[in-house]
């Protein structure tokens, strides 16, 4: 499993003033196969020092991307993490489930991206050196592990089936928390179909009892945190269910926006 081992002040995500941000602390959980074929190391970096090691010296998003890797392929990495890079010309995720080996991925921008602390890297096609970066044995250590799924002669590999916990994602709320997430986004998505320019953004303050998510956008007026409205599909349905297990939640419109606010306490697991 993911190590933390608190070095100094935890710095989940950031952005520098030359505009590139980063998201990292996303713990993963390897299989205990490739925990021995590959282990973490002592030394490596710890996904809690990430954000700030990078914002201190990438001036893209790709010099970000770089740097990490170079860690990962000389002192290693102390535990699994998955890791968002970004600018305003690119979005890189980064997986890593073992002490030097990992995969990075350069995203299209029209991809709507959710990573709830699980591996969500399937099937990679190493020789796309365009839109990937992987560290040279990925394919040799799961095969060392015995849990290699892929296809090694075309050099592609299905990351989360040879590296990952499965069991473990599968017995956790993680893969619901994906699933709502995704419904969440398409229902945004469906609800305004056809419009081109769609502004939304998103709020996240810390405070002293807890946290506090505030989400507007300028698509179609609805509220979607009202279970008791008439769902016009199944999606809604869903989302409205998911939504009404939430007691702390409020429903807004200013100047034509939508605006809902979600608020999870320090004690709130669900």
């Amino acid at each position: 499993m993911a190590k933390l081992f608190n070095r100094g002040k935890v710095e989940e995500a950031g952005t520098n003033d030359q505009g590139v941000t980063v998201s990292a602390t996303e713990s993963l959980y390897p299989n205990d196969a490739v925990q021995k074929a590959d282990p973490f190391t002592a030394e490596g970096i710890e996904e809690a020092e990430i954000t700030t090691i990078l914002l201190s010296e990438a001036a893209t998003a790709r010099e970000g991307v770089n740097l990490l890797l170079s860690i990962y392929d000389t002192a290693g990495a102390c535990g699994a993490s998955g890791v968002m890079i970004a600018d305003q010309k690119e979005l890189w995720y980064i997986e890593n489930l073992s002490g030097h080996e990992y995969i990075a991925v350069l995203l299209p921008p029209s991809v709507a991206f959710l990573e709830p602390n699980m591996s969500v890297l399937g099937w990679i096609d190493l020789d796309d050196t365009e839109n990937v970066i992987a560290s040279d044995k990925v394919i040799s250590v799961a095969k060392d592990a015995g849990t290699f799924v892929g296809d090694e002669e075309k050099n592609i590999i299905d990351y989360r089936a040879s590296y990952d916990d499965l069991q473990f994602d599968a017995s956790s709320e993680r893969q619901h928390r994906l699933a709502y997430g995704l419904n969440f986004l398409m229902l945004i998505y469906e609800k305004n179909a056809g419009k081109k320019n769609l502004f939304a953004e998103c709020t996240i303050l810390s405070e002293p009892a807890g946290m506090r998510v505030i989400l507007r956008d300028s698509g179609i007026l609805f509220d979607v945190t009202d279970a008791d409205s008439l769902p016009d599909s199944l999606r809604q349905y869903v989302v409205a269910r998911m939504m009404v297990a939430h007691d702390k939640k409020a429903y807004l419109t200013t100047t034509g926006y939508n605006r809902i606010e979600l608020f999870f306490s320090k004690n709130d697991h669900r």
